[in-house]
Order: structure tokens, then sequence, then C-alpha cells
């Protein structure tokens, strides 16, 4: 057995003077030197050294490896001046999550790691079956895993890589760790060896690791709860909590929060079996979730859960502390400050059966949003992919949207739908200018509000006014949306609406492009070929009309309905008139001021002469 120079030393190291490298290695110990290139064979276990980290009745010591690495982080001044420290994670947030890799609720859950130490357990059972003098200490080997590999398969460490002061700390700090608060719990020992075993021969660890010099750890104590607990008694102690602390978003953190919550004076880390943070629907997928304020924390007891359930239940959060804490713990984290903290962020609770529930109800609710929202979509999608497609059928597209417009405003079963087939009468008190609103469909896609209003103002050209601008005042207000290939069209008049409507009736006119506004005429057998895609206009009367102009400020509507009144007004007046009073009104004109006077005495006299002749006969 091939044995190394091995020289134990105090934590605390003394100051001595340099010596040479020989009278610091024991001359007790022979060693005996390996030939290079020696054959191995592929099944022999190689020796390795042990070294104890327990002496009876002794203060603990540190091999040299260990105590060099302390001494050159520890600073050190001839003058003994305190120097602050960097700061780094604290030792009891390495030995919670040391103990939380190793607990019963992770041996349950990673087979894997139950492997690598039934394996381990194997291994020793090997050594003591071949060697026949093997001693009582070699039997309680039993168990022990190294530490690096923690570090690369728990998935407890996993989720605490995501703390960047936890993230790549040395193994001899979490030894440290483990000494200090964790020693009941976890043994810790150092093997040296030039190499380790390849395994067995399944292939499922690595045949050839590396020559490694490292530390193993296991639990003082066989985990109970592992062949006793299936999936159904673990999610019984499983408690969803909420709101937690910000300082305590972390995996040690909020470890050490639930324990400070526990109802005890003794807070025995054995009490928390995993803590686990579910994943945000903002997370991309394979991420490794971090605490957001919500965390699945297993208890490895029912009464714990009950408590935790009791003291912060869901519907309400804890107003004052029931228990307060001895005189003497009045110290930053103590149990009275973290129960303040709990009550100031509203700290509550919820078993993982009614969560469960929960989120299957919020998963429904949001799938029935999602689909909602996917069929609006693929509606105004179809009314988009429809309205620019020339050859598509577009005499459906623009009535889709007057179709759902008289859908949410249907009336009650039984009422007129239909609506009147005239336009109302319209008077002073009237709340809109009813016959005067047309739908016009198949309009170019692309235009816009000034090329509609030049195309629809060529229904009032004539040989004075060719291209009907002089007139264009008759069209009072165009109502059109970019990207759609409908639009509603004010007139100051009903005579003017109806107007519009027998022009583009009679001579079938196109919008050729966006920016058209003269249009382009067909001949009846052009029309045929081009069916649907001329423009056709339709007097809005009834509900329809109504529902439009509910969504037209009052202003405007009252404006609207004085227009109308007055263009009906002029008309007539310019019918009864007719070319008579447009003579008139010239010769008014021409004559001045004193014809005007002269023609309004001779129409009084020619009504009052008469009159007296008949009173006096």
């Amino acid at each position: 057995m091939s044995t190394i120079p091995f020289v134990p030393r105090s934590v605390k190291r003394r100051k001595i003077d340099a010596l040479p490298a020989q009278d610091l290695v024991s001359t007790s110990v022979a060693s005996k030197p390996t030939p290079t290139g020696a054959p191995i064979a592929s099944g022999d276990l190689l020796p390795r050294r042990i070294v104890n980290e327990k002496t009876k009745g002794k203060e603990k010591e540190l091999t040299t490896r260990e105590a060099d690495i302390q001494d050159d982080e520890s600073p050190r001044d001839s003058s003994n001046a305190t120097v602050k420290p960097v700061k780094g994670p604290a030792l009891e947030d390495l030995s919670l999550l040391v103990w939380l890799a190793l607990s019963d609720y992770a041996l349950w859950s990673d087979i894997d790691l139950r492997r690598k130490i039934d394996w381990s357990s194997d291994l020793h059972n090997t050594r003591e079956e071949g060697n026949e003098n093997a001693s009582k200490s070699d039997r309680n080997e039993r168990g022990y895993i190294p530490l690096a590999y923690l570090f690369k398969h728990s998935f407890v460490f996993l989720s605490a890589s995501t703390s960047p002061l936890l993230f790549n700390q040395p193994e001899t700090l979490y030894v440290k760790a483990i000494r200090t608060h964790a020693d009941h719990l976890v043994d810790v020992r150092l093997i040296v060896s030039d190499d380790v075993p390849f395994g067995r021969a399944t292939g499922h660890w690595a045949k050839h690791p590396p020559p490694s010099t490292g530390y193993e750890v296991r639990r003082t104590e066989a985990g109970d709860l592992v062949e006793k607990y299936g999936k159904a008694d673990w999610d019984k102690l499983t408690v969803y909590v909420e709101n937690i602390p910000t300082q305590f978003r972390n995996l040690p953190g909020a470890t050490s929060f639930v324990l400070s919550l526990l109802p005890s004076s003794e807070q025995s880390v054995t009490r928390v079996q995993n803590v686990s943070f579910p994943l945000h629907h903002n997370d991309k997928p394979g991420s490794i979730p971090v605490c957001k304020g919500f965390a699945l924390v297993v208890l490895s007891s029912a009464e714990d859960v009950r408590f935790l359930l009791d003291e912060w239940p869901w519907d309400g959060r804890k107003t004052e502390a029931k228990s307060k804490p001895d005189e003497g713990l009045q110290a930053p984290h103590s149990h009275l400050v973290f129960i303040r903290e709990a009550q100031k962020f509203g700290l509550r609770c919820l078993s993982k059966t009614r969560w469960e529930e929960l989120k299957a109800e919020y998963l429904l609710h949001r799938q029935q949003l999602v689909e909602e929202l996917s069929m609006e979509n693929d509606t105004q999608a179809m009314i988009s992919k429809s309205s620019t497609n020339e050859k598509s059928s577009r005499p459906e597209l623009g009535p889709v949207l007057e179709h759902l417009q008289a859908e949410s405003t249907a009336l009650p079963t039984g009422s007129d739908d239909i609506g009147p087939t005239k336009p109302l009468p319209i008077h002073v008190g009237s709340l809109y200018p009813s016959g005067c609103l047309v739908f016009v469909r198949n309009v170019h896609s692309e235009t816009n509000k000034t090329t509609l209003r030049a195309l629809f103002s060529q229904a009032w050209k004539t040989a004075v006014d060719p291209t009907g601008t002089i007139s264009a005042e008759r069209l009072d207000y165009v109502d059109y949306m970019k990207g759609l290939d409908t639009c509603h069209v004010r007139f100051s008049s009903q005579p003017h609406a109806t107007h519009f409507i027998d022009h583009f009736v009679a001579h079938p006119t196109t919008q050729a492009s966006g920016l058209d506004g003269v249009g382009t005429q067909l001949s009846t057998s052009e029309v045929k070929h081009t069916k649907g895609e001329t423009i056709s206009p339709e007097l809005v009367l009834g509900k329809r009309e109504e529902v439009y102009w509910e969504k037209v400020p009052q202003k405007v509507r009252k404006q609207a309905v004085e227009k109308a009144l007055k263009t009906m007004h002029e008309g007539a007046e310019k019918e009864s008139g007719g070319m008579g009073n447009e003579a008139v009104s010239k010769r008014r004109k021409r004559g001045g001021g004193w014809q005007i006077f002269c023609s309004s005495v001779s129409s009084v006299l020619t009504l009052i002469i008469p009159h007296k002749i008949g009173q006096l006969s």
C-alpha cells in the first residue's frame, strides 16, 4: 500500500521561521516511489490515503493543502491591524446546500444519486470481502460520495448556480461550513489518490476519470423516509409559499426563512427537505428557474405543514406574531425579524394540492382567452386579406364589418330588424339627418379620403363644372378607414344622397388605384366581366343608420341636421320661384335700391286697393 507524506497542522498557523523542506516532512513515514509506466489491471482497486478529519478529544486539524488555502485567503499583517475581509457566502448557506443535496427527498427524487451512493458502498464491501484483516474503521466507510459529484449532478447545486455569490466556491469552504454548522448531519473526509476506480462495466460512470484529490461526504444517519414515502406522501408535505421577502429570494435564503417561521426553539435543518422554484410564464424553455417571490417547500412533518397553513393563510396575511421571542433573540436573524419581514411582504401559504387546482383553473382560463383572441385575429386577418385581393369575391368583403356591427346591435326577437324603407322626416328636433348616409363598397383598399371625395364628386359633373368640385359641398363627409374597401359617406340632404346612388347605379365605375380620383366607367359588357368590382352605394336606413349616428359626436350630429334643413329650405325656394325669381333677383342686383323700393310699394298697393274697393261697394 503506497503512502504519501502527510503532516497535520493546526487551524491557526503558527509563525515559523523558514525551514528546509525536509524538516517539514515526517521521517516516521516512508515513501515508496511508484515506477513510471507500471501496468494497471482494469478491475483492481488502487490504494488511496484517507485522512481522518476527527480526532478523539483533540481540536480538529486541517491537512497541509487546506491550511495553505486558508493561510492564503486570510489577511496577515505584522502590526496585527484588522483588515476587513472580502464579503463572501455565509457558511450557514453553504451547509444548507449540502444538506438539501443529501436530504431524504433528494435521495428519493434523484435515482442517479442513490445509485452512486450504493455503488460506493459496494466498493467498500468488495474491499472487506477481499481483505480479512479489514479494521472496524474500514467497515464504517460506506455511503461516502465525492463532494465534486454533488456540485456537478445535484439539482440543488444546479439551482443555486444562478446566484453569483454561491457559484464556483472551493470545496474547502464547503468543508469548513459543514464542520461549523452541519457536523452532526454530514461526515466529511479528505481523499488523496493517484487515480480512482473506473466503476462497473455498464459504463454508467466514466471509465477513466482523471487523477483527483478531494473531499467525500456522507450522512451521519441513513435516510428513513426514502423507502417509506412515495410521491403522494411528499405532495402532502409540500407547501406553496408566496411573497417571499426580497432578501431571501435564493435557495439557502428561502430555506433559512422557512426554518425561522417554524415553531421551535431548536431549528433543525432536517425539517426542510427541499426548496424548488416553479417556472414563470416569462421564463425561456430549458432555463434554470430563479426565485421570483414564490417557491415550493417540502417539509419533513405534517405538523409543520399545518402550522404554516394556519399561521400564514392564503386568503389573508398574519398581522401580528402570536409567540414573542425571548429578549436575547434580538439579532438581525432572530425569529421576530423573520416574522416582521413576512408580515411586511404579505407572506401566504397554500397546500400543493390546492395550488395545482388553482393552476389548472388558471391555465384553462388562459387557454380560453387565447382562443378568443385567436378567433378575433383570424377574423381581422380574413377581412384584411380579402380586401387586398382584387380577384376574390369582393361583394362579400364590404358587408363583413357591417354584418358584425348589425349582430352586435341586433334587436330582440319579434322586432322589426329590417327597419323602415324610407327616410324619416327631418325637423329641428331630429337626432340625426335621416336618409343622408350612404354605405359604399368596392373602393380601393389603398385609397384615401381626398381621393374618394374627388371620385364621388363625379356624380355632379356638368359642362360648367367638368370635375364636379364646385358642387362638392353637397358631399358633407367621407368616413373611411385606411386598409378597408368600404366607407360611409354623409351628404348634406336626402336628395343629394339619392342622386349619388342613382348616378353610380346608372354609370358603373371602378377605381383602378388608390389615387384614382376620376374612376373608370364601364360598359354593359365590361360590367359582366368585372362583376362585383364596381363601386356599389347603398342607402343606410333603420337600425344601422341609428347605430352609426350614435357613434358620431352630438355637436356634429346637430350641425348635420341644421345643414340638411338649410339645404332643404334653399331647394324649396328654388322650386317655388323658378326662373322668375332668378330674373327678379338679377333685376334687383342691376336696379339698385330705388328699384327695390318701387317694386315693394307697387306690390303693397296691388294688395290694398282691391280690398278697399270691395269695402266701398
